[in-house]
Parts: structure tokens; C-alpha cells; sequence
């Protein structure tokens, strides 16, 4: 009766990873798996190969569910096929969006449905036009992948609609939510972007539980 879900990516994947343990408990039957690691990307194939790494982590502990959120790294030129593609060009889509792929269908292959997690909003305005453009690539991946891409940009603004630290919890009061870098969050501000995630995963859950026959473990 233990759901297993798969956390992948960056710095960010950690503090999704983070969130998700905290909202979908050992004591309701998940097992939240951290399979991130920092400063990895689909730019960095030469210091490290994530689809690689993926496979053996797979090998090991096969999952039931996959959280993907990569991109904090990745927005830089990528060097391959003996060339230097600038970021966001026709060579850097080309690939990257093959690696993509590639890693989709790595993550999948233990039955695992799959949701893809976008970026926040940046403090930096240069560094987060960046991000937006990314994260437009990564939605039109995921839309022709056939995979849930979760856009986190709407719940990291304030009111305003702009970059802030703080914003409201859930009875509207404003919350440190960011850390002093303008780019990652604490655990509260994850906690904020992944809460839809959660209900996502656990209502799938539930219902693969319930075609197995195997009620959901904890209270009711």
C-alpha cells in the first residue's frame, strides 16, 4: 500500500522534495524519495549526466509518481555536437529539448505518472525574463510529452503582481517565503507552490489504491 513518488532536480528539486515529505506523510502511506541534487541541469551533461543518474536511482527504488523541477542551472549556453548553442536558440531547444524527452521516458519507465514543477518568479528582472522564457519552453514540452506542468510563477507574486519576499498564507497574512539570494524559497514558500502537486498525487493515489482493493493507510 506504500506509494512511492520520485522528487527530481535541482536546487529547487531539493526544496520540492522537502515540501512534498511534509505534505504527503509516511503515516498516510507515501514515501517521498529525494532523487535531486543541486547544481545539475540539462545544460550540464559534461559534469553530469541526470538521465544516467536517474536510471540507476529508478533501478533501485522504482516509484509510482515523479516531481520534476529543474531549470535554476539551465539558463546558460550549452556546448555540444562540437558547438556552443546561446541560450533559447534553435540548437539549445533542439537539444535540451531531446534530453527532455529522453529523461521523461527514463522517469516513466516504472509506470510512474509525471508532473513537471516551473519556476518562480526571479528578483532579478534580467535573470527572470530568462526563467519565463524557459519555463514557456518546458510547458510546450511537457503539453506535447502529455505530462501535468504545474506553473508556480502566479504563486510566487505578491497582490501586485510583482517579486516579494513575503507573501500571504492562507489566511492572508504575509510570510517570509524567499531567501535572501531572490531566487530560492524556504520551506513555507515550497510548501506554497507544491500544495496543488499534493492533492494532485494524492488523489491519484487514491485511486489506483482503490482499483487495487488497498485502503489508504492513516485516519480517516
Amino acid at each position: 500500500g506504500t506509494f512511492r513518488i520520485g522528487v527530481f532536480g535541482d536546487s529547487f528539486g531539493n526544496g520540492v522534495w522537502d515540501a512534498l515529505y511534509h505534505q504527503l506523510p509516511r503515516s498516510r502511506g507515501y514515501d517521498v524519495l529525494r532523487f535531486s541534487k543541486e547544481a545539475t541541469g540539462f545544460t550540464r551533461y559534461r559534469q553530469l549526466d541526470i538521465e544516467e543518474r536517474a536510471k540507476a536511482q529508478l533501478a533501485a527504488q522504482p516509484i509510482d509518481a515523479a516531481v520534476i523541477s529543474f531549470g535554476a542551472n539551465d539558463n546558460q549556453p550549452l556546448f555540444a555536437e562540437g558547438h556552443l548553442h546561446p541560450l533559447m536558440s534553435a540548437g539549445w531547444q533542439r537539444i535540451v529539448g531531446a534530453r527532455i524527452a529522453q529523461f521523461v521516458a527514463t522517469v516513466r519507465s516504472t509506470g510512474a505518472i509525471v508532473y513537471w514543477i516551473g519556476l518562480p518568479v526571479m528578483r532579478d528582472p534580467v535573470m527572470d525574463a530568462q526563467m519565463q522564457a524557459m519555463d514557456g519552453f518546458y510547458e510546450q514540452q511537457m503539453a506535447r510529452l502529455g505530462v501535468t506542468f504545474v506553473d508556480s510563477r502566479p504563486m510566487s507574486l505578491d497582490p501586485a503582481g510583482r517579486y516579494s519576499a513575503y507573501l500571504p498564507d492562507a489566511a492572508g497574512v504575509p510570510r517570509l517565503m524567499r531567501t535572501g539570494d531572490g531566487v530560492h524559497m524556504i520551506g513555507v514558500g515550497y510548501q506554497r507552490l507544491t500544495a496543488g502537486t499534493a492533492e494532485r498525487i494524492a488523489r491519484y493515489a487514491g485511486r489506483v489504491r482503490a482499483a487495487a482493493g488497498v485502503p489508504t493507510p492513516g485516519p480517516t
